[in-house]
């Protein structure tokens, strides 16, 4: 299968390179020695040398776009995406296991989708057709005739969920890079392995509103799922495969982007081991099943606090820097892959995620934003019922300075849900005529 993907990669590439020296001929140079190392005979395949051909492309058009002048989001969307696949060149380089084959290939696709978009989207002329023709050149000419398609684009996805969701920057450009690129490549039908997107953070971060508001933005449902109450086959229960059936069939066909939350619930415990295991294989069969194809109408997205691979993870760093010359300092790490497969999940399934991200703690400052600025914000609401109800004592400073003073831990790790409990509360006794 990887074997199968770097073809169809190194064949994207030709036609993508054909099509840029023919719209620019100052980078004739560059991308004809590029292609040039490419092999004639399409059997000869090396993954890492197309991951490697890409990140070359991948730079000389960040340098061409930079003397564009084009947006900065994309130039830095771009950079974030070469630099991660830099990092897991070196990273198979050393290791050549699968799994490694297979994160790399998936953030080689992104890479190469990711170029497709900013050149559609700032109007490069021809290269879409040329790019996506599933047929020989000399046969595109017919699709000249067919409007082209609106690409999604991650920066207004971003733009519109800050309305509501306040911090998280890095998360919600995630989110919005992942849901693009993925709606975008069923636009041209392109018959791709579809990776994953996981979530890491405590509750009350913003992992499932950040992902609702992108789906009202993009104008898809969203189905929020819990994985602790998946059961295997031949248990008591629903399965994962009856819950899709029917979520699909009350949709009636349209897209849905499913959010699956405390899927680090279903990591490894001694006691159900063989549950949690089949959980997990069926979970695997229904990506499998729903990732290749471009008919299926189900998007996923994970999420989970990982609380026990972090605390894993910061208690080997702890023990490392015991000794004689060790920095007292313990900095957090981010969660990766290995993290995740040590931490319980089965390799196969982790294999199928693309992108981890994870949410920041909730600061003091973030509460306050919380309570104020987004447009369904709590002193928003509240000084709508005022208004409604001839209540013309308006949600002041002072009551925004109560209402964080209130808020102790156990509401913080609630988030704004936590807010809410603590401003219905303050407000109880005013809202009473």
């Amino acid at each position: 299968m990887s074997k199968d993907r770097s073809t169809a990669l190194q064949d994207d590439l030709r036609r993508l390179v054909t099509a840029l020296i023919e719209h620019d001929p100052s980078l004739s140079k560059e991308l004809h020695a590029l292609a040039k190392t490419f092999s004639d005979d399409p059997t000869q395949v090396d993954i890492l040398y197309v991951c490697q051909f890409i990140e070359g492309l991948g730079y000389i058009l960040y340098r061409y776009f930079s003397k564009l002048g084009l947006d900065e989001d994309d130039l830095e969307l771009l950079e974030d995406q070469l630099t991660n696949l830099s990092e897991l060149i070196s990273m198979h380089e050393e290791l050549e296991t699968p799994m490694s084959e297979v994160k790399l290939l998936n953030c080689a696709s992104r890479a190469i989708f990711l170029v497709k978009i900013i050149l559609e989207q700032h109007a490069v002329e021809r290269t879409e057709i040329v790019i996506h023709a599933s047929e020989p050149a000399e046969e595109a000419e017919e699709e000249n005739t067919v409007p082209k398609k609106n690409l999604i684009k991650p920066s207004e996805l971003v733009t519109k969920c800050s309305e509501y969701v306040i911090g998280q920057e890095h998360v919600k450009r995630a989110v919005a890079t992942y849901l693009a690129s993925y709606y975008n490549s069923i636009v041209h039908m392109e018959n791709t392995t579809r990776p994953s997107l996981l979530i890491v953070g405590p509750s009350g971060t913003g992992k499932t509103y950040i992902v609702e508001q992108m789906a009202k933005a993009l104008g898809k449902r969203f189905q929020a799922l819990d994985a602790t109450e998946f059961t295997p086959s031949g248990y008591q229960g629903r399965t994962l495969h009856s819950i899709l059936e029917d979520i699909v069939s009350y949709n009636k066909g349209d897209e849905v982007i499913i959010f699956v939350d405390e899927i680090d619930k279903l990591t490894m415990d001694v006691s159900r081991d063989d549950f949690l295991k089949k959980v997990q294989a069926e979970l695997l069969k229904v990506l499998e099943s729903y990732s290749y194809d471009t008919e299926q109408k189900c998007c996923f997205i994970f999420a989970g606090a990982f609380e026990k691979v972090r605390k894993t993870k910061t208690d080997g760093k702890i023990r490392k820097s015991i000794g004689f010359g060790s920095s007292s300092e313990i900095t957090s790490e981010a969660i990766n892959h290995d993290d995740l497969v040590k931490g319980g999940l089965m390799r196969e399934l982790v294999g199928r995620i693309g992108t981890i991200v994870e949410t920041n703690p909730i600061t003091d400052d973030m509460l306050y934003d919380l309570l104020t600025k987004p447009k369904d914000c709590v002193k928003n609401h509240y000084n709508r019922l005022f208004s409604d109800q001839d209540i013309k004592d308006a949600v002041s400073e002072a009551d925004i300075q109560v209402i964080l003073e209130k808020v102790s831990d156990k509401h913080r790790s609630l988030g704004v849900r936590g807010l809410k409990s603590v401003a219905e509360e303050h407000f109880r006794d005013r809202l009473y005529f």
